[in-house]
C-alpha cells in the first residue's frame, strides 16, 4: 500500500520513495536494504482492487498497527510537501476499509503533517 501510495499523484519523487522505506522500517523492522526491495517488488504489480490487502491487514495487524499504517501512508503523501487531492482520498479509502477510525484517521494526518518533509 506505501507502494500504491507513491503512484497516487502525478509523479513518484525519490521523497516518497525514501519516505515509504523508512515506513516499512519502522512499522516491520526491516533492513533498509530489505524495505528498498520489498519496494521495487511492489512496483512490478498492480492492484485491481484494495480488498484482498485490505482484508489480509484487518486479519494480521491490531488496530494499534492499522493506525501506524495510515500514518506512514499520510506520511508518503506529505513527503513531496504537495497533498494531492487523489492521495487524500486514497488515504481515507484505505482508513476506511481497515477499520480505522476517522477520528484516529485524521489525528495519523496531524502527527505526518507536523513531521513535514
Amino acid at each position: 500500500l506505501l507502494h500504491e501510495m507513491m503512484r497516487m499523484d502525478a509523479a513518484q519523487k525519490p521523497e516518497e520513495a525514501h519516505t515509504a522505506v523508512a515506513g516499512l522500517v519502522d512499522m516491520f523492522g526491516l533492513a533498509q536494504v530489505e524495505a528498498r526491495t520489498l519496494l521495487v517488488e511492489a512496483g512490478s504489480q498492480r492492484l485491481t482492487s484494495y480488498f484482498d490487502p485490505a482484508a489480509t491487514i484487518m486479519r494480521m495487524l491490531a488496530l494499534e498497527q492499522r493506525i501506524l499504517l495510515i500514518e506512514n501512508l499520510w506520511r508518503v503523501a506529505f513527503a513531496d510537501a504537495d497533498l494531492d487531492v487523489y492521495e487524500d482520498q486514497f488515504v481515507r479509502k484505505m482508513a476506511h476499509l481497515i477499520h480505522v477510525p476517522n477520528t484516529q484517521c485524521m489525528l495519523a494526518r496531524q502527527r505526518a503533517k507536523q513531521l513535514e518533509y
